[in-house]
């Protein structure tokens, strides 16, 4: 339930490059591990339900290619790339509400940047 299968994909790199930009997911509030996007490729994130979500990456660009959601607002947000980051209203997220499924490209170096909200109780 809930994992990022690549498809096609024999295994992950061992050395990951400064230089690679990362992917995020988080999926019904729980963060997955960053992805290195060192190769292209299609990613499926399945929901427990059987709900999906399909991914293509780049080294430099995600986009969401489909999804069984009714809206598909996710698939219309368009691509995701180094170079449009700054000036997309969702900057480097696509957002599928129906799934609950956020992913993001988070460019090189910038990884340890992201912003973790947390409730630290009162």
């Amino acid at each position: 339930e809930g994992l990022l299968i690549p498809q096609g994909s024999q295994s992950m790199p061992v050395d990951v490059p400064s230089s690679a930009n990362w992917l995020v997911i988080r999926a019904d509030g729980f963060t997955y591990a960053p992805v290195p996007l060192t190769t292209s490729g299609q990613y499926t994130f399945t929901q427990p339900d059987g709900g999906y979500n399909c991914l293509h990456v780049t080294p430099n660009s995600i986009h969401m290619d489909s999804a069984d959601c009714t809206t598909q607002d996710c698939v219309n947000q368009g691509k995701v790339t180094d170079d449009t980051l700054e000036f997309r209203p969702l900057g480097g997220q696509i957002i599928c509400l129906p799934h609950k499924l956020i992913v993001e490209l988070v460019p090189h170096g910038q990884l340890n940047n992201s912003i973790v909200l947390e409730d630290i109780g009162s």
